[in-house]
């Protein structure tokens, strides 16, 4: 190429730069600058895994993804600024260089590298390969730096070549352009890919294709690391990873910087779930919610995590030392809280190497076809993280009593009585614990099987058996029942609490709520992830499917609609009144919008019960909105409608209604809304009266009312809207 290049674009190649970490090369130019300036910059220039893995040793770059610095007209000029912008915060857009085009993103080394560090590595480059600009100083490096403070966005050439507009004014008119051309979470996936190219800085180091740079930066494609645990990837995202990383047999050693800074939930939700399904890989996306959550349980974290101690999440107890001692156990002891327990000898002792509770690890222990009595004792200590509620959950075939600090946490003590089951818990402390778990038992069969659960620990963690209990079993994210991101998902079965039919809609949106169609109503609704469906896929479909995610309300069971003739008259549903009962027959539900409508008869009138998300920005937050459409035969004003139902419903100054401190209802209709007392809590409820109007369902519908399609029904129409409120006091979903 020659010496002088041919006039281009001003700022042309001047994006090419080192396209991730700064390192130093070997340069054939001549030095102007101090050989301890020169010599710190060959070597940021030649790091592992840094400027010299994309624009090579010889500063020739490597099309079509990476421009060549060697002479390279934009290292002349006398001003570095846009070179320190570019290293500094990195660049993306299609630039030219040397006649060609190139338009793989470069990210900003800012968080990596020193102003030291910056202003050597440029005046290396700038000194070396043809290219003869003035040495750069950490002066100038920190100048530039301290007018773009805070920045997280990308360079655009734009930008860089709008010399007349302030960088305030710059970075608004790149923003509002980015804003109107480029898309946005109605369209999360397009979104993403926008984002993994652009601004979240992916595509420079692992590629546009995904597949990496060999020897440098693993493959996104088809890697476990991104298709599996999302909790590990986003703490990736979120932090970096340092250390050896084996992905698809090839070892990597590259330090990943986080990017947590650089994105906020949204879009690094957004991109995760891109390159979790780019390029064959099929997981399930990422929300804001669960990024968000990842964020608030690791404040203020810089370091990155290590690459080792991530690869071991999916298969490593927290038991430490785990022993085990053989008690020789007498054939009439057939319970652990026997006086002679405490003096049984010991057959035989051992260690658990993996860390997991397994009876037939323990040496000596009958095998199925002895059916004598045997007893075993498992001890081990474990670190807690943070100050939490632990759920220890046993499953053993005779008695296992759990103790954490010696404290008794579950358990029975007796060998027989069948299949045991059963859940404690107990408020533990960051710090050192012991744990103790006492097992005996007869017969053929024996097995024993333990976990511990709390928020603050991962979920792979929670396993301290070699078989998960049921309880962890059915909270397992590889059971989870992900909407796709375009369109409801809608799940019939028997749910925690419900009638023996029901069903449940998770939206894309993270909203989720069941309807119980012996009840004709909306009986929860929740945030975050839907359902698992572990019950109706292990074993015979016995289940009852419980809410996956959290700030779980319980919206009531009260009959939907009701006649109250007098000003006392009670709403029907309540344990000892003599209130009236409701002939309420379910007639099933068609889909509007994806989304069930559904129908039922309630003496002799038709109730349509219509569901839709509503997430608006704060200070509405996210909802439900339910429109409950009743055709009635008649005009009977006697006729209300159940809108809410809670132990304390409060009316607000801005015409809402407050159920429990925990969520906001709203109310637009013909008749306005009331307060009434109902059992130990309160209702509210609306009149039903409606007004004629041709009834414009189908016969099936109609079937088992009082109506006839085409004739006239009295309707009447309320839209309920239903918003969390913040802080939540919000019942746990596990």
């Amino acid at each position: 190429m020659p010496a002088t290049p041919t006039p281009r674009p001003p700022l042309v190649a001047a994006g090419l730069l080192l396209a991730a970490a700064g390192l130093p090369g070997c340069g054939d130019g001549t030095p102007t600058a101090s050989p301890e300036m020169l010599a710190l910059g060959r070597e940021v220039y030649h790091r592992p895994a840094s400027c010299v893995t994309c624009h090579q040793e010889g500063g020739g770059g490597k099309g079509p993804l990476w421009p060549p610095l060697r002479e390279n007209a934009d290292f002349n000029e006398a001003d570095p600024t846009k070179l320190i912008k570019i290293v500094s915060h990195g660049l993306q857009g299609e630039i030219e260089a040397n006649g060609q085009t190139y338009n793989a993103p470069m990210a900003g080394l800012a968080s990596r590298l020193s102003p030291e560090e910056i202003a050597a590595v440029l005046t290396f480059l700038r000194s070396t390969w043809g290219n003869d600009g003035p040495p750069v100083t950490v002066e100038q490096v920190k100048a530039v730096q301290a007018a773009h403070d805070g920045r997280t966005d990308l360079w655009t050439v734009a930008e860089l070549e709008a010399a007349d507009a302030t960088p305030k004014e710059a970075a608004v008119a790149a923003e509002a352009d980015d804003a109107a051309d480029g898309p946005g979470p109605d369209d999360p996936l397009a979104w993403g890919e926008a984002l993994y190219n652009g601004a979240a800085q992916c595509a420079s180091c692992h590629q546009p294709d995904g597949l990496g740079v060999a020897g440098a930066y693993p493959p996104m494609a088809a890697s476990p690391w991104v298709t599996g645990d999302a909790e590990r990837l986003i703490k990736v995202a979120l932090h970096g990873v340092g250390g050896e990383m084996e992905v698809l047999g090839e070892v990597y050693n590259a330090e990943m910087p986080g990017q947590g800074n650089l994105l906020d939930d949204g879009q690094m939700a957004a991109t995760l779930t891109y390159v979790r399904q780019a390029w064959g890989n099929d997981a399930s996306p990422v929300y804001a919610d669960q990024v968000a959550a990842v964020r608030a349980a690791h404040p203020g974290r810089h370091e990155v995590w290590d690459a080792a101690e991530l690869a071991k999440l999916d298969d490593r107890s927290p038991l430490e030392n785990l022993r085990w001692r053989l008690l020789e156990t007498p054939q009439d002891l057939d319970a652990l809280d026997d006086p002679r327990f405490a003096e049984l000898p010991v057959a035989n002792a051992g260690t658990a190497d993996d860390g997991y509770i397994n009876l037939w690890k323990v040496d000596g222990l009958p095998d199925n076809k002895d059916p004598s009595a045997s007893s075993v004792v498992f001890e081990a200590e474990f670190e807690v993280p943070a100050e939490d509620e632990y759920t220890y959950d046993v499953e053993s075939t005779g008695g296992a009593l759990v103790y954490v600090d010696d404290e008794l946490v579950v358990g029975r003590a007796a060998f027989g009585g069948g299949f045991y089951r059963d859940a404690g818990k107990t408020l533990l402390s960051p710090g050192r614990h012991s744990l103790r778990l006492v097992w005996g038992g007869k017969g053929k069969w024996r097995q024993v099987r333990l976990s511990a659960r709390a928020n603050s620990v991962n979920r792979a963690l929670w396993r301290l058996s070699q078989q998960p209990p049921e309880a962890m079993t059915l909270d397992d994210p590889s059971f989870l029942r992900v909407p796709p991101r375009d369109r409801p998902l809608v799940q019939r079965g028997r749910f925690d609490g419900q009638s023996q039919r029901g069903v449940a809609v998770g939206d894309p949106s993270r909203t989720n709520w069941m309807i119980d169609l012996y009840r004709g109503r909306v009986t929860k609704a929740w945030r975050g992830d839907f359902i698992n469906a572990a019950g109706v896929w292990n074993g015979r479909n016995d289940k009852y499917l419980k809410p996956a995610g959290d700030r779980v309300l319980e919206l009531g069971y009260r009959p939907p609609v009701a006649r109250l003739v007098a000003e006392g008259d009670v709403w029907p549903g309540d344990p000892g009144t003599d209130a009236p009962a409701q002939e309420l027959t379910p007639r099933g539900f068609t889909l509007v919008d994806g989304r069930p409508a559904v129908l039922s008869v309630i003496n002799g009138a038709l109730l349509q019960t219509r569901v839709e998300p509503v997430n608006d920005a704060p200070p509405g937050g996210p909802g439900l909105r339910q429109r409950l459409s009743l055709y009635a035969p008649d005009a009977d004003d006697t006729r209300y409608l159940l809108l809410a139902e809670g132990g304390v419903i409060t009316p607000q100054d801005d015409g809402t209604f407050l159920v429990d401190q925990t969520y906001a209802v709203s109310v637009e209709g013909p008749h306005p809304a009331e307060v009434r007392p109902a059992g130990d809590g309160a209702v509210l409820i609306a009149p039903a009266a409606g007004e004629p109007r041709p009834l414009e369902l189908d016969a099936w519908a109609v079937r088992g009312s009082d109506l006839r399609p085409g004739e006239t029904a009295f309707g009447v129409r309320y839209v309920v809207d239903l918003r969390w409120t913040d802080p939540p006091r919000q019942a746990s979903a596990r």
